[in-house]
């Protein structure tokens, strides 16, 4: 069985596993050290995600081939985290928008953009628990523009339960208002909690780096 990781091929006796998760667990153990394996491919078939969890459980052969690609599991955070950062950036102007639409009477649009919206930080609040499970920390517990993660994200409920209500009670001049008033400097806020987190979580990877120079 050949085995590769990030384009070596690695040396060690990989015949006794009977599935690739376990395969994989030894690679882990032995030569990943902290990063992350991001993707696998078995006999030029790559597999990301929702197709790797299930071909996990499947079994390995001698003959098969395996390359394996791995992520620093801090830098597959942060970067993350800065994406999210942008994609909420993005959104910032979008609310406006949708307010004029509401503004307007065209209802049906507005909503169906407002669930993008409300599907945006579904996303965020998910890249931020991701991250703290793939650091093995809670990063919750640390201040972010002077008040704990767990106050922004309880804050963000309260933003998101506000416009819920609203779309509830078909109340869409409150529903326009607070997406003109108070969503975007939410964006806003995010924008910069979300890039503070990723320098926060960089910072101990650029200090360990900086003390080898």
């Amino acid at each position: 069985m050949i085995v590769t990781l990030d384009g070596s091929k690695l040396d060690g006796t990989f015949g006794g596993h009977s599935t690739l998760r376990s395969l994989i667990d030894q690679v882990r153990k032995d030569f990943a050290n902290e990063r992350l394996v991001v993707s696998v491919t078995v006999n030029g078939e790559r597999f990301v995600e929702e197709g790797l969890d299930q071909r996990l459980a499947a079994p390995v052969a001698e003959q098969d081939q395996i390359n394996l690609e791995s992520y620093d599991r801090t830098e597959l955070v942060a970067d993350a985290l800065r994406e999210m950062s942008g994609r909420i950036g993005e959104a910032i102007p979008k609310q406006t928008a949708i307010a004029e639409k509401l503004n307007k009477g065209d209802t049906p649009a507005a909503i169906e953009d407002i669930g993008e919206f409300v599907l945006l930080w579904q996303t965020c609040q998910k890249t931020v628990v991701q991250g703290c499970d793939v650091l093995r920390t809670d990063l919750t517990a640390n201040d972010y523009q002077g008040a704990a993660l767990r106050d922004h994200l309880k804050d963000l409920a309260d933003k998101l339960r506000d416009i819920r209500d609203a779309l509830d009670a078909s109340d869409f001049v409150l529903l326009a208002d607070l997406l003109h008033y108070e969503t975007p400097e939410l964006c806003r806020t995010w924008q910069g909690i979300l890039n503070e987190m990723a320098e926060q979580v960089s910072a101990p990877k650029q200090s360990a780096e900086t003390a080898k120079v």
